[in-house]
């Protein structure tokens, strides 16, 4: 179970600023697909959370995301069939996100 307390915004996005998990429990592993303009912020958000973990990347050119730590994939479907991630953040153009969502939700990802 989580609970989530204080919300920040930021370009009309809320992202919660803590995430707290049971006593004990691993932090969220989260898997970012998409690491341009939105997904660079979203990087710097998660990195500010407790109880969340950045544990793997995926964007098409794996050069552009060699100063970031975590394993790096350059199809999502093997980002989400890993086992390195709890739940997979999205942040590509919009009309790829069905299909990232769908591959997730399918391997048991939250999304």
């Amino acid at each position: 179970m989580l609970v989530r307390t204080s919300v920040l915004t930021a370009s009309g996005f809320v992202i919660f600023s803590k995430v707290t998990t049971p006593q004990g429990m691993h932090p969220i592993r989260i898997g970012m697909v998409g690491l341009g303009t939105m997904g660079r912020r979203y990087y710097r958000m998660l990195q500010e959370l407790e109880g969340v973990e950045v544990t793997a990347l995926c964007v098409r050119h794996l050069d552009t995301i060699q100063d970031l730590p975590g394993a790096k994939f350059a199809d999502y479907r093997l980002l989400c069939a890993s086992g390195q991630v709890d739940a997979v953040l999205i942040a590509t153009p919009h009309y790829s996100h069905p299909q990232v969502a769908i591959e997730a939700l399918h391997c048991g990802l939250h999304v």
